[in-house]
């Protein structure tokens, strides 16, 4: 994987990701690459570290965010979990909880 400087080569990487896998429909891909950019953006870039922590705060700051709606958080848990967990191989054994599974609902195990 390449680590560019504000983690540029990153995206452009996780991008032909999901167009290969196919895990996301072609026409949200974009969404999925800003959520994940926003929390790249969040984490300082710092790529090697993330932990649950870091995703649970990006996630209910969005959540907590009056002009982000129910599924627009939704949306940025599910291409977070994706980004860390297929994209880096970073088992953080994540778990979305609750009926909705909305942001913010996270929990390690």
């Amino acid at each position: 994987m390449l680590f560019f400087c504000g983690g540029v080569g990153v995206i452009n990487e996780f991008e032909g990701f999901l167009l290969k896998s196919g895990k996301v429909s072609e026409n949200k891909i974009k969404y999925y690459v800003y959520w994940v950019r926003l929390f790249l953006k969040h984490c300082k870039y710092e790529l090697k570290n993330i932990s649950t922590e870091q995703i649970k705060q990006y996630l209910g700051a969005l959540e907590a965010d009056r002009n982000i709606a129910d599924w627009q958080a939704k949306q940025a848990a599910d291409a977070v979990i994706i980004y860390v967990e297929q994209f880096l191989a970073n088992p953080l054994k994540l778990t979305v909880t609750g009926p909705d599974t909305t942001a913010g609902k996270l929990s390690s195990s």
